[in-house]
């Protein structure tokens, strides 16, 4: 351990991004950060992009293996296996994206999550085995393939399912969902939606993760397009864009130009857009349905995750398609770092536990205390 103060930091790496949010020394302020999770096993063919975004770890069997952090490409990494929670690309995300956030070479004690199917078990009790997996997997050493680009150290490692955090944040901001019963949690990010059915003690108990991420909402968009383009009888080479352009068109809310100069030749699609939106929130609504079939006895109806931005109106020019699920339905601003923002109020809050913790050798906490203590 270095003589440098511990850093906490708080992080949601999911399928799609990894969320940062830690307290600025000497001024509290909180830093966010998001990048997204594109990982590819090995090198990149250009040794001068390498040099800052290549990690070397090893893998299970203790053979030193490379990855490189991308900004986009193929033959990626499958995030969405379950075992990329516990893999060395989910580690080298995570250290790529600290030593992003300026904190290389720096004590860390991370707060991180775990999908609610893999923090419990099927019987319902904490599956501490995955846990201590988990633990392990982000302590094993990281370095980068360049001297001198020092990582961040891992000294102590919190893990919490994931919908609980997301709940401890909306309390945060509103009080008053603390009488809540129950509460439903719908995190939905770029691939996954997960969905959580928690209790007024913070326990999960129900949960289903599905593979209607944002992402559906983008390919269905990109598939719209041609016949968009077709009833304007304005051609804008709609069948050429790729998918990975229309994530970025569906955020700005047109085709065209982004100089304010071009303005008036910009096509807006907010139609095509919302109609995909609307498809992506009445299958996740299906999922919700088939996890608890009767609504009426849940409180509250907590929208999280970057793809909240996307179906519950939080881009320009789209609606709110979530509106109509339930009579109390929570949108937090800046949904992505919902979770990633719980989950450090949790830390700051348990951060003389942790520290007696970590004198202690411990190397995995006391889950249920944490919880619920609710933050």
């Amino acid at each position: 351990m270095t003589k440098n103060k511990a850093v906490l930091v708080a992080v949601d790496a999911g399928s799609g991004n990894v969320a940062l949010t830690y307290a600025e020394e000497g001024t509290g302020r909180w830093i966010t950060s998001v990048t997204p999770s594109l990982i590819l096993e090995g090198h990149q063919q250009s040794f001068a992009a390498e040099s800052q975004s290549t990690w070397l770890t090893t893998d299970a069997s203790g053979k030193e293996r490379a990855y490189t952090v991308m900004k986009k490409g193929y033959d990626l990494y499958d995030t969405c296996d379950p075992n990329y929670q516990v893999s060395p690309a989910h580690r080298v995300l995570i250290a790529d994206a600290l030593h992003r956030a300026g904190l290389g070479g720096r004590d860390v004690i991370i707060g991180e999550t775990l999908p609610v199917n893999q923090f419990y078990s099927a019987m319902g009790v904490i599956n501490e085995a995955r846990i201590r997996e988990k633990v392990a997997s982000l302590k094993t050493p990281v370095k980068n393939y360049r001297d001198g680009s020092e990582p961040a150290n891992i000294i102590h490692v919190e893990v919490f399912p994931e919908a609980v955090p997301a709940i401890v944040s909306a309390q945060a901001d509103n009080p008053e969902l603390a009488d809540a019963e129950q509460t439903l949690v719908v995190d939905l990010g770029r691939f996954t939606c997960d969905i959580a059915l928690v209790d007024k003690d913070l326990m999960p108990v129900k949960k289903a993760s599905y593979e209607h991420g944002v992402q559906k909402m983008i390919e269905r968009v990109h598939a719209l397009l041609p016949e968009f383009e077709a009833r304007l009888g304005k051609s804008f080479g709609a069948s050429d864009l790729s998918v990975d352009s229309v994530d970025a068109i569906i955020r700005q809310g047109y085709i065209g130009s982004r100089l304010e100069s071009a303005k008036s030749k910009r096509i807006d699609i907010s139609e095509v857009i919302n109609q995909a939106a609307s498809e992506l929130a009445e299958k996740i609504w299906q999922d919700v349905r088939a996890l608890h079939r009767n609504t009426r006895d849940v409180d509250v109806v907590l929208v999280v995750g970057g793809g909240a931005n996307y179906i519950a109106g939080k881009l320009s020019g789209l609606t709110d398609h979530t509106a109509g699920w339930h009579d109390v339905v929570v949108v937090p601003n800046n949904p992505e770092m919902a979770i990633a923002r719980g989950v450090y109020l949790a830390l700051q809050a348990s951060e003389a536990d942790i520290l007696d913790d970590i004198s202690s050798a411990a190397s995995v906490s006391d889950i249920r205390s944490r919880t619920n203590e609710k933050g």
